[in-house]
């Protein structure tokens, strides 16, 4: 029970504090008025309006609906610039969306297509290096062949001078 009366107290405190900063805004409004338009013509009353005519012009444009059509008629062109707006908004963003897609799938048609070029660079040096073994083997083979045929060549002339010099102890025997 006590905390319902201290929660109406402060709203009641909350609510003076507020109309006492709201008075004191309009007679600080009021006093400068004063000062700036009306002893001084420093500025224009027009430029520079008391909050009392401000109140008057707003009672009197209620009362003959010039501020009810024109607030309609303000309600009306901000909400045909915010659909006007939206449709560009919307717009716009499907086309960012457009192009980030767009954009994606280039990356990776461009990276399939140099997955493939290097795939193919991979290959062709596989294959150069696989001929490149191959020739060096073939040259081994070769070098060997030769040196095997240029060791029968010797074993053969060795053995047929071995065959003549067999000859001639036979005969000499």
């Amino acid at each position: 029970m006590n905390s319902k009366k201290s929660d109406t107290k402060r709203i009641t405190i909350d609510t003076v504090f507020v109309f006492v900063i709201y008075a004191v805004i309009l007679a600080v409004w009021q006093i400068a008025y004063f000062i700036l338009a009306e002893k001084t013509n420093f500025v224009k009353s027009y430029i520079f309006p008391n909050p009392y005519g401000v109140i008057l012009t707003f009672v009197r444009l209620f009362e003959t609906n010039i501020l009810i059509s024109a607030i309609l008629y303000s309600l009306k062109k901000m909400f045909i610039g915010f659909f006007i707006s939206l449709l560009i908004g919307i717009v716009l963003g499907l086309l960012i969306y457009i192009a980030v897609k767009v954009n994606k799938l280039s990356k990776e048609k461009k990276k399939a297509e140099a997955d493939k070029i290097a795939a193919a660079a991979v290959a062709k040096a596989e294959h150069e290096a696989k001929v490149q073994e191959e020739a060096e083997a073939a040259a081994a083979f070769t070098a060997r062949r030769s040196v095997d045929m240029t060791d029968f060549e010797e074993n053969r002339r060795v053995a047929g001078a071995s065959a003549v010099t067999g000859k001639d102890n036979l005969r000499k025997n």
